[in-house]
């Protein structure tokens, strides 16, 4: 049974303040996409579009990744980009009431999405310190972390449809700005030592930027699993995008996407749950991965009997569900805790260029079959790699 009691006070202040903000940005998230429909009546392809336009910031994260690193009162930043927070959503339902312009509404959410990147960095930061740099702690919060933000999510977005239907879009984003401030008041009660930043430490922008992609990409095996994983998100984020269209195609109907997508993050929800009885050192769970979601989706697109399909696609995402949680403590176990924030907006930026990059894919080619049974044989092909490489290295070590 996992449990916060195990934990020192200030990972459970941490956990409560993020969780608070975690809910509160659901109910954000759903009543804006509810509202730009609702409001300016747009499209499916303009609200892609829109949501494309609010990540592209995360795209140059990697550039302010040092900066963090160098704060010395993470404490103090961490409640300050809490309070950017809750202002950028005033500012969002402020501009909805008075029906500013699109653009604005654009920029807006743009500014949202930057804000919450910087503070989800300075919360990963923050747990080494919390857990007073233990690895063992670091490694087992990482069970309760991933847990709850999955039970969170899956129940916060649920509320918010449910409140959609009975409260104005208004209405439920203000809902989230009390309990978003709740988790200031979480976070004033941490009691972190500022980090004492020598001046020789401290560098230039250039030299900074070099230093951290060069530390990212000195451990090898990690930095290509990161590389694969951002690469594979995008092509998994592609294809459920495309899902409708699939549907059609095998004759079935679009109603039954409901279906898809609840079997979907049933599978991923109970992947999470599982995830704390894998013992496999992380960079070995990887190939395995790959290889059984790989394999599960490629048949979930050569197969013909619906209830097989139904079954692969619950396996594979079963599978990438655990492998949330083991992308978490590949990262704690690979990096130094003071290097984490350049290293988490690197792969923010990685997550963000390829998630970009294929949603600009249909318009260029659209035949699902081709691009499921495809990327998915190259997720195969990736497990193999990772297989082989790792074997050569363990034979010649």
């Amino acid at each position: 049974m996992i449990s916060l009691k195990q934990y020192p006070s200030n990972f459970r202040q941490l956990i409560l303040g993020r969780s608070t903000l975690n809910i509160g940005d659901s109910l954000y998230l759903i009543a804006f996409s509810f509202a730009l429909v609702e409001v300016y009546h747009v499209s499916e392809t303009q609200l892609a579009l829109i949501t494309l336009i609010g990540r592209l910031p995360l795209l140059l994260s990697f550039l302010y990744g040092g900066y963090i690193n160098q704060l010395n009162n993470k404490k103090a930043w961490l409640i300050r980009t809490q309070w950017l927070h809750v202002f950028s959503i005033i500012f969002v339902i402020v501009a909805y009431l008075s029906e500013a312009s699109l653009i604005i509404i654009c920029l807006l959410n743009a500014s949202f999405y930057l804000i919450n990147n910087v503070q989800n960095t300075l919360n990963s930061t923050i747990v080494p310190l919390s857990l007073n740099n233990d690895l063992s702690l670091i490694n087992k919060s990482i069970d309760i972390q991933y847990l709850t933000s999955n039970v969170l999510d899956i129940a916060s977005n649920f509320l918010a449809s449910l409140l959609l239907i009975v409260l104005a879009y208004h209405t439920v984003m203000g809902i989230s700005l009390p309990i978003i401030l709740l988790g200031i008041y979480f976070y004033t009660k941490l009691t972190i030592n500022n980090q004492a930043i020598s001046q020789e430490s401290r560098q230039g922008f250039s030299s900074q930027l070099k230093t951290g992609i060069h530390y990212f990409f000195s451990k090898k095996d990690t930095s290509l699993i990161i590389v694969i994983e951002s690469f594979l998100s995008g092509a998994t984020d592609l294809l459920l995008t495309l899902a409708p269209i699939y549907l059609l195609d095998i004759n079935l109907s679009l109603e039954s996407i409901g279906v898809v997508f609840a079997l979907q993050r049933g599978a991923d929800f109970l992947g999470a749950l599982y995830a704390p009885r894998i013992n496999m050192r992380p960079k070995h769970f990887f190939y395995v991965d790959y290889l059984v979601s790989g394999l599960m989706l490629v048949l979930v697109f050569v197969i013909d009997n619906v209830w097989i399909k139904m079954i692969c696609y619950f396996i594979a995402f079963f599978v990438i569900g655990i492998s949330g949680n083991i992308f978490e403590k590949m990262i704690y176990e690979s990096y130094e805790p003071d290097k984490l924030a350049g290293i988490y907006t690197i792969i923010s930026s990685l997550f963000s260029f390829f998630g970009i990059a294929f949603l600009l894919v249909p318009s260029v080619y659209s035949n699902i079959h081709v691009l499921g049974i495809g990327l998915n044989s190259l997720t195969i092909i990736f497990g193999l790699v990772i297989f082989i490489k790792l074997k050569m290295k363990n034979k010649f070590i």
